[in-house]
C-alpha cells in the first residue's frame, strides 16, 4: 500500500502542478505518507485505499469540484485521527 500511496499522491501532483514545484514536493510527500504510515500503524489504510479510489474515479469524471472536496475529507479525517491520537 505504501508504494500505491506515493505513486498516486504523485500522479495527483504531476498533473496539479507545475513541473519545477513537483520536483520539491515528491519528497515531502513520501516522507509524509511513510511518517503516516508508522504513526497510525496503519489504522487508516481501509479508508486511505477507499478514499483514493473515489478520488481518481472523480478525476477519471473530469468532476474536479469533486476529486478537491474527497480530497478535503480525506485529509481532513487525517488530521482528526492524528489530532485525536496525540491531542486527547
Amino acid at each position: 500500500m505504501q508504494i500505491s500511496n506515493i505513486l498516486f499522491k504523485s500522479s495527483i501532483t504531476i498533473n496539479s502542478l507545475c513541473f519545477g514545484l513537483v520536483e520539491n514536493l515528491i519528497p515531502i510527500l513520501t516522507t509524509n505518507i511513510r511518517s503516516l504510515i508508522d504513526v497510525t500503524h496503519a489504522a487508516l489504510k481501509e479508508h486511505t485505499i477507499l478514499s483514493h479510489k473515489k478520488i481518481a474515479n472523480a478525476i477519471k469524471e473530469r468532476d474536479e469540484e469533486m476529486a478537491e472536496q474527497l480530497m478535503k475529507e480525506h485529509i481532513e479525517i487525517n488530521q482528526k485521527y492524528l489530532d485525536k491520537s496525540f491531542y486527547n
